[in-house]
């Protein structure tokens, strides 16, 4: 079960908890940030509306468009996930549950 966190931004009040490694406390605010616009949200109600349209598989006759449609299933719940699995990420490295080493970060953001 995946529980709900309470993430407010970092940057709103300096008494805030912060992560000491700056780069991986740079990656989350950047997502949470990204997750706050208004374009995220519009994009996952999109997400929302095209898992909802492809979820029936009643009309499909063949197995492969069914495999198939499972699969976009699939990357639309992660996608629409996201913002919880980096919450709840996030407040376990702020309580120490998790490893905050950059190795964890794409290479790109080390």
């Amino acid at each position: 079960m995946v529980r709900k966190a309470k993430i407010t931004k970092a940057t709103t009040a300096p008494e805030q908890r912060t992560l000491s490694n700056p780069k991986t406390e740079a990656h989350y605010k950047a997502m949470f940030d990204m997750f706050a616009s208004d374009g995220w949200k519009q994009f996952m109600k999109d997400a929302l509306t095209f898992k909802t349209a492809i979820s029936s598989i009643d009309a499909i006759d063949e197995q492969h468009p069914v495999e198939l449609r499972k699969g976009q299933r699939d990357v639309l719940t992660w996608l629409l996930n996201q913002e919880e699995i980096h919450r709840v990420a996030y407040e376990e490295l702020l309580d120490g549950a998790g490893d905050e080493d950059e190795g964890d970060l794409p290479s790109e953001l080390q």
